[in-house]
Parts: structure tokens; C-alpha cells; sequence
């Protein structure tokens, strides 16, 4: 997989925090990355159902905004709709709700 440099960064509060985030060109070729990346894993077998799990996580956080913990916390027999093409995400509640 090839690095993509990070060239942009917002600063937060008094200047103490940078965030950096990606420009649109940069995320598309760290997806374009991934999509090699588990392109070039092998026709079958272990290796290639876990590069196409990271492949999926990563697209799920770049295409919904969810967070990491709720992405990994899929279950992909009870949240994944595949006939309807839904994805169930359960996000954090207030306690008693």
C-alpha cells in the first residue's frame, strides 16, 4: 500500500491542537490504496476475506461519518441488510433510553 502524505491541517482553540485531515484527492487515492491493496491479495482464502474486512471498514468510515467503535462493532449477520442494502448502525444512547 502506498503512503499518502497528509498536506492539510485545521487548528483548534488558542493554536495548541492541529487536526489533519485529507484533501479530496489524497482520500481518493488512499481508497484507490486499499482497492489495490486487496486486489492484489490472493483469489482466496484467509489473507483476502481479512484485507476485504479492512477494505470495508475503511470504506464505511470514510462514506458515513459513524465512528470507528461502531463500525467495528458491526455484526455482519444481524446489522448488514443485503437485500435491502442497509446497514444497521447503533450508535451511543443516553442510559435509560
Amino acid at each position: 500500500m502506498d503512503i499518502v502524505r497528509v498536506t492539510s491541517s485545521i487548528a483548534l482553540g488558542r493554536g495548541k491542537l492541529k487536526i489533519k485531515y485529507l484533501m479530496p484527492g489524497e482520500l481518493d487515492a488512499l481508497t484507490t490504496a486499499f482497492q489495490d491493496w486487496f486486489d492484489a491479495s490472493r483469489n482466496a482464502g484467509k489473507q483476502r476475506s481479512m484485507h476485504g474486512r479492512y477494505c470495508i471498514v475503511y470504506l464505511m468510515l470514510r462514506f458515513t461519518g459513524a465512528r470507528q467503535g461502531e463500525v467495528v462493532r458491526l455484526d455482519d449477520a444481524k446489522d448488514i441488510d443485503f437485500r435491502a442494502g442497509e446497514i444497521r448502525i447503533v450508535t451511543l444512547t443516553k442510559q435509560g433510553e
